[in-house]
């Protein structure tokens, strides 16, 4: 009998708690007059690009163009007119690490909801992003420029590229936005890594 005694009990505290939640807690979409409890399907998540190859694209003449220079080291790139950027100095490495002088700039999407960072290195990074993750080639104009690896989680998408290095300088980007805004910005993110190239640091300061 105490058994049953206490069961009962549970249940009816369960019961209070989940009364209460509903009366604290705010109304949800059904509870609205004259709309629907059916809520919208998901969209379904982002999967790698087919093949093995990514090609990358070029800007359009309304772009701005620029130009990134750290002592002997400097490269070129581009971004829609309606994209942030903010460059930013050399920062070493901690003492007693490994890790080389990074230097370069950060673009950011119109709705700053998703952002590329490029920058220049002593050594290329290592190709790695979170969640599912495939390897790709990177093509400009037919010819090979480099990697990239490619990953979806929690709905975020990340993509790192590595160029083929150039005159001791490693070139860089690294992408990382939501899945929505990668649907809307795909083509132009690979248009951007189109047109990132090492530079001599005399002629850096823009482009044609």
């Amino acid at each position: 009998m105490k058994k049953y005694w206490v069961l009962a009990v549970l249940a009816a505290f369960s019961v209070g708690i989940f009364c209460g939640a509903m009366l604290l807690g705010p109304p949800g979409a059904g509870d609205q007059p004259g709309q629907s409890s059916v809520q919208p399907s998901p969209a379904a998540p982002v999967s790698p690009p087919e093949g093995e190859v990514l090609q990358l694209g070029h800007g359009d003449e309304d772009w701005k163009y620029w130009g990134f220079q750290w002592q002997d080291h400097a490269f070129c790139y581009a971004a829609p007119f309606d994209w942030g950027a903010y460059q930013y100095p050399a920062a070493a490495g901690m003492p007693n690490q490994e890790d080389s002088p990074e230097w370069g700039v950060i673009l950011y999407t119109p709705d700053q909801q998703g952002w590329i960072q490029i920058w220049g290195a002593v050594r290329s990074p290592a190709l790695t992003v979170p969640g599912q993750q495939k390897l790709f080639q990177l093509s400009r104009e037919g010819e090979r420029v480099g990697q990239a690896m490619f990953g979806g989680e929690e709905g975020q998408v990340s993509l790192i590229a590595s160029f083929d290095q150039s005159g001791g300088t490693a070139l860089s980007a690294f992408v990382q936005m939501p899945e929505a805004q990668w649907r809307q910005y795909q083509d132009q993110v690979l248009d951007i890594l189109g047109e990132i190239y090492p530079a001599d640091p005399a002629q850096a300061q823009s482009r044609p």
